[in-house]
């Protein structure tokens, strides 16, 4: 093959992974989006279970007050016969009649805008092959020496390996980096 159709190759490669990083992005935006209409529905229930627990609070408060009036009236009466009963309405915790206390409601402000797992490791392949990419370009002279020329030596493999896996973290973290600074963030607000 001709040393400008394998550079255009490569170059060509290195723009399909780009592009391929930016739909990943979009992908993570949409699927982030889609997560806070679930949470905004989530803390509407909340809001929603809040107040009916306000007004069972209210009746619960009213038949207290009707208990403690009653447990009185009880021992004035008693007081009258010498026979002492006990308040233990007064010292015992409230019953609670509603079940398992509502948990917390969630803030608005607060996000899940967390990037799956599978996220970091489309963007760290597409980060790696980016990476041998240049880094075989770079080392080959932009394809004036053949593949045997190049890796020749074992210096020029582990020079090759180490610069494309620094390379590779770099980038990988500039794309979640871009990725929930610009996408992600720009979304919610």
């Amino acid at each position: 093959m001709k040393r400008n159709i394998k550079n255009i190759i490569m170059i060509c490669l290195i723009i399909i992974m780009i592009i391929g990083s930016y739909l990943t992005m979009n992908n993570i935006k949409n699927s982030i989006s889609v997560n806070n209409n679930e949470f905004s529905i989530k803390h509407s229930d909340n809001k929603e279970l809040k107040e009916n627990n306000k007004k069972e609070k209210n009746n619960s408060a009213t038949t207290k007050k009707s208990k403690k009036e009653k447990n009185k009236e009880n021992k004035e009466e008693n007081n009258n016969g010498d026979i002492k009963v006990d308040n233990l309405e007064e010292d015992t915790p409230p019953n609670m009649e509603m079940g398992m206390p509502p948990s917390m409601p969630l803030d608005m402000n607060e996000k899940e805008n967390n990037i799956s797992k599978v996220y970091y490791v489309i963007f760290g392949i597409n980060s790696f092959v980016i990476a041998l990419t240049i880094m075989y370009l770079i080392m080959s002279k932009m394809n004036k020496k053949t593949y045997k020329e190049t890796f020749m030596d074992k210096d020029k493999i582990v020079i090759t390996g180490l610069c494309s896996l620094i390379l590779t973290g770099l980038l990988t973290y500039f794309s979640i980096y871009l990725t929930n600074s610009y996408f992600v963030n720009n979304k919610v607000k």
